[in-house]
């Protein structure tokens, strides 16, 4: 999953966590266990490359959500008074500072979780590697073999040919050291211009 989409389930989970706690009147544990379902969720599916980024957005995604939340939840309840004033604007960050064990809890287990996919990434991708040099060894190793001997089939096919090329030369030599030292008999009725 890309970063972008796993920072968009999480912000889905914190937004289906806050629907609850705007029912419940209060930041409750169904808002803690959405967050911590997204959060996991992300940092379980996300892509390797992402993973960084995804953890680092735990907090802040979080503070946006409960600050949202907390002010929702104060003015929702605020009779008479300012949805914009300063009181309500303070009191909105209450929930930040009561969630903040379980925020940090979930972005530690998130981090634990990202440096145990990175570490069996990594040991997956030398275990390959290590497959992939074994193999090329004795890939390397069955060619020097059926190099050495396609050369040495070649090696006697060439002694072949040439011990086969120095009987034929022989034999030519042999056959015109005797028709040197005979002078042919031409016979009176022999043709000599080839029937011409």
């Amino acid at each position: 999953m890309k970063t972008a989409s796993a920072c968009g389930l999480h912000a889905f989970f914190l937004s289906l966590g806050l629907v609850i706690a705007l029912f419940s009147q209060h930041m409750s544990w169904g808002f803690v266990i959405c967050f911590a379902l997204g959060a996991l969720g992300a940092t379980f599916l996300v892509n390797l490359r992402g993973l960084f980024l995804t953890v680092a957005s735990i907090p802040p995604l979080f503070a946006v959500f409960v600050l949202f939340g907390g002010w929702a939840l104060i003015a929702s309840g605020a009779v008479g008074g300012s949805m914009w004033s300063l009181t309500t604007l303070a009191a909105s960050a209450y929930p930040l500072a009561e969630l903040f064990p379980p925020l940090l809890i979930v972005t530690l287990a998130c981090a634990l979780l990202a440096v145990v996919r990175l570490w069996h990434a990594n040991k997956v991708t030398q275990n390959l590697r290590e497959r992939e040099t074994a193999t090329r060894r004795a890939t390397a190793v069955a060619e020097r073999r059926n190099r050495d001997s396609a050369s040495k089939a070649r090696r006697l096919t060439v002694a072949e040919l040439s011990a086969r090329n120095r009987e034929e030369l022989s034999a030519r030599k042999r056959g015109e050291r005797a028709a040197s030292a005979k002078p042919a008999r031409r016979r009176l009725d022999e043709d000599l211009y080839g029937g011409h």
